[in-house]
């Protein structure tokens, strides 16, 4: 637990001081130290691909099951912790890739459940959907927004 905070620590200090390329690469290099397998290049193929399939698993999603979803265990919120970070940097280091980032957070708090970080994966998915999506997609996409803010 002391190493996960230290890490975070270091990357959000990296990020106040303007060193995203810095940030991003700790934060990469610690999730896949983590087991995270993180892709080095995504296109926009990718993308639409990767929120189409995330959208898919929001089908069913209410404000209600939203509430009723169990809480994250402390591993899979560390992991969504530091996707929050890392996506936070690549928006303005390595934008291409923040769509792997927000579907990954609602695909990790979809398997394990909620926590405060999942919000944040949430929002960035619904503004991720409605540059990537479908129709269908950005509809599924506005209306997870809503909920996440809700």
């Amino acid at each position: 637990a002391d190493k996960l905070d230290a890490y975070h620590l270091v990357v959000s200090i990296l990020y106040d001081k303007g060193k995203l390329e810095e940030a991003y690469t700790t934060a990469h290099d610690f999730l896949e130290q983590l087991g995270e397998s993180i892709p080095r290049a995504f296109s926009k193929h990718d993308a639409n691909m990767m929120v189409e399939a995330t959208s898919k698993m929001l089908i069913d999603l209410s404000e209600e099951s939203l509430l009723g979803m169990k809480e994250m265990g402390r591993k899979a919120q560390s992991l969504l912790k530091f996707y929050s970070s890392i996506s936070v940097a690549a928006v303005l280091f390595k934008p291409q890739i923040v769509p792997f980032f927000s579907c990954r957070s609602v695909q990790l708090t979809m398997k394990h459940g909620i926590c405060k970080y999942s919000l944040i994966g949430f929002v960035q998915y619904a503004a991720v959907g409605c540059g990537h999506g479908t129709v269908s997609v950005i509809r599924k996409a506005c209306r997870i927004g809503k909920l996440a803010t809700a």
